[in-house]
């Protein structure tokens, strides 16, 4: 038998499981190798994964206990996906294959690939930041970039605003925006565009610590966590949508507001919804339109017309207008409004084609205990 270049031990199972799960959400379908080595103190297993059709790159870190040191192993990355990881395994590289013995399930051999060469993870200034904060904005806004149907322009952006002291993480399909916003210092100090394909990889890394760092270059995002480092290359493209984005932080710019029972509004505009019988091939439309004292909800081609009525109070009103949009964003937005009424900013349907004016409804709840702000372009 060849001798062993690199034997390990690993006994925290969770945390290689977590890697792992990352890889996976990393790799999608994409050719990508995992280089396998261990740090300079023998104590530190060192899992490197990269792509020659790819930007993503990830670096994790993982104790064990190094039997051999030898030389870095490289293997495809998806073949370490390879079985239920539930009490510590060894990791043997012997000739031209990696054995992976698996405690009580016997041992999977993987194939190493011959002929690559080290390479160095080269991170920019990175700056701490709280992952709590950015999961809990991936678990608000995500939900807009799961539209199907049509091959569209997804991204992810995230930016400070005012003087530096709030970072504001959004998401856009191209017809919505979601965005929350936290305290955070000098996190970021300019737009970035991510991929729609990122926000599984970072929801996933935010959830190995609470604490972590980020940084970016002309071309790529970093987030670092205990153990984990993701390297993001950046859209070079901005949405379509990028002009509205200031709309989230002029309120008082929309000649329309109203103030409405948060519960209400969304059971009535449920109702409204179902009035299209669940057809994929329909666009359920609603029109809400403001009367005295009330809202009315009307579904728009439906084959069964729905008419509902919801108490309001307008803040601020041109008379007697209206705006259109997509029902179910309209429902998905209103289930991440967490407070007990919500406000609504909108221009009338029939002004709402000026440059000045956009088409769109600016949804938030609660200041203080809803970061999250919402944007719905209007539909004709």
């Amino acid at each position: 038998m060849a001798e062993a270049k690199l034997n390990v031990i690993v006994s925290d199972h969770k945390k290689w499981k977590d890697i792992l799960n990352i890889i996976k959400h990393v790799i999608g379908s994409k050719h990508f190798f995992a280089e396998i080595s261990v740090s300079e103190d023998d104590q530190i297993l060192i899992l490197h994964v990269f792509s020659r059709e790819s930007e993503y790159e990830m670096v994790a870190t993982i104790e064990a206990l190094v039997m051999e040191e030898g030389e870095p192993v490289f293997v495809v990355a998806s073949h370490l996906i390879v079985s239920e990881f539930d009490d510590e395994f060894e990791i043997i590289s012997i000739g031209n294959e990696l054995l992976v013995k698996l405690a009580g399930k016997g041992a999977v051999k993987v194939p190493t690939v011959n002929g690559m060469l080290s390479s160095e993870f080269d991170l920019p200034e990175m700056t701490p930041v709280s992952l709590t904060h950015y999961m809990s904005a991936i678990n608000c806004i995500a939900y807009v970039t799961r539209r199907t149907g049509r091959p569209i322009d997804m991204s992810y952006q995230l930016l400070t605003r005012n003087n530096g002291s709030d970072l504001m993480v959004a998401a856009t399909d191209g017809s919505r925006i979601a965005a929350y916003t936290f305290h955070q210092v000098n996190a970021v100090t300019e737009p970035l565009f991510l991929p729609q394909s990122s926000i599984r990889p970072l929801a996933a890394i935010c959830k190995d610590s609470e604490e972590g760092h980020v940084g970016w270059t002309a071309s790529a995002f970093f987030v670092r966590s205990e153990s984990i480092t993701v390297r993001i290359p950046l859209l070079a493209e901005k949405t379509q949508v990028e002009s509205v984005y200031q709309f989230l932080e002029t309120k008082d710019s929309f000649p329309n507001s109203l103030k409405l029972n948060t519960k209400e509004l969304t059971t009535s505009v449920s109702k409204a919804v179902k009035a299209f019988g669940g057809k994929s091939f329909t666009v359920p439309k609603i029109l809400i339109s403001l009367g005295a004292s009330r809202v009315v909800i009307e579904s728009v081609g439906a084959n069964v017309s729905v008419m509902e009525a919801v108490g309001c109070e307008t803040l601020k009103s041109e008379g007697r207008v209206c705006f259109q949009v997509n029902a179910n964003y309209f429902v998905a937005a209103l289930k991440k409004v967490t407070s007990e009424d919500v406000w609504i900013y909108f221009y009338d349907i029939q002004k709402a084609n000026h440059i000045e004016a956009p088409m769109a409804v600016l949804i938030l709840g609660d200041e203080e205990s809803c970061p999250v702000k919402q944007f719905i372009m209007q539909m004709n």
